[in-house]
């Protein structure tokens, strides 16, 4: 059996069996009371202020691994993000690094017994990219915007903690409803608060470990990337899969010729 070529969303590289990469789940993205800040122009232009999350927004956390050659990712790092999706789900990460990966092909294994979360898990797609890459770009915003972790966890602790209340004594099923129907404020002053909005399942996801102080790397690190790839020009997204193996040459050809570019933008920055 031959390899499945995938590539990096922001670099569009190539991605080889046996490199680190990581994987970012990724739902297609909705708009709060169905007005749509996507705007099709004629029958071609796109226009958006939605920034990355344009057309998807991440389900989680990265999940980060080794790829496999088949489409997928092995020797998946556990740590508290992935305990999180597998509580959420009720499956292995495992398991749902396979359908998540399969659901193009319209493969449904029923890893979850919940089937409204089997639901979700068969609605999955998700983008791969270098963990060099993933960590280069968070280094990247970093020095540009530094981000302490306490400016991050004061507005997702208070807005966690006033759900927690506004649902106090609910049944789950009203819970469940209210957690989908307002999300994480989108209007609040920490700008932080309001990039997570766009994670349809947070609250439920992560709600239990931010209150607990979990994550906090992981989340900043999640918001520099996001900002990084803003400054790239990226959208999240599944990178297209090109040729079988992928193919280099063509990648250095087309790096080479856009550092040219870029270095002539420098100049004329400097200029």
């Amino acid at each position: 059996m031959g390899s499945f070529n995938v590539a990096g969303s922001v670099s569009n590289l190539s991605i080889s069996a046996g490199t680190k990469c990581v994987f970012i789940p990724l739902l297609t993205n909705r708009y709060e009371d169905d007005i749509k800040n996507v705007i099709v122009g004629g029958e071609s232009h796109i226009i958006s202020n939605e920034g990355p999350e344009c057309f998807f927004a991440p389900f989680s956390l990265p999940i980060f691994g080794t790829y496999n050659d088949y489409g997928s990712l092995e020797d998946i790092e556990r740590n508290d993000n992935t305990d999180r999706i597998e509580n959420f789900f009720g499956c292995q990460i495992d398991a749902v690094m396979e359908q998540a990966t399969r659901n193009w092909c319209n493969e449904n294994s029923h890893f979850c017994l919940d089937s409204e979360k089997n639901e979700i898990l068969s609605s999955l797609s998700g983008m791969f990219e270098h963990a060099d890459i993933y960590q280069t770009l968070v280094n990247f915003n970093r020095e540009r915007n530094p981000i302490t972790y306490e400016s991050i966890y004061d507005g997702l602790k208070e807005e966690i903690s006033a759900y927690a209340k506004r649902t106090k004594g609910l049944k789950k099923e009203i819970r469940d409803i209210s957690c989908v129907l307002h999300p994480l404020n989108k209007y609040s002053s920490n700008k932080f608060l309001r990039y997570f909005q766009n994670w349809r399942y947070f609250r439920e996801l992560y709600g239990e470990s931010i209150t607990e102080g979990k994550l906090k790397k992981e989340l900043a690190d999640a918001i520099h990337f996001r900002f990084a790839m803003n400054s790239c020009n990226r959208f999240f997204f599944p990178a297209m899969n090109g040729e079988q193996c992928g193919n280099p040459e063509a990648s250095k050809m087309l790096l080479l010729k856009s550092l040219e570019i870029v270095n002539k933008e420098l100049e004329k920055e400097e200029g």
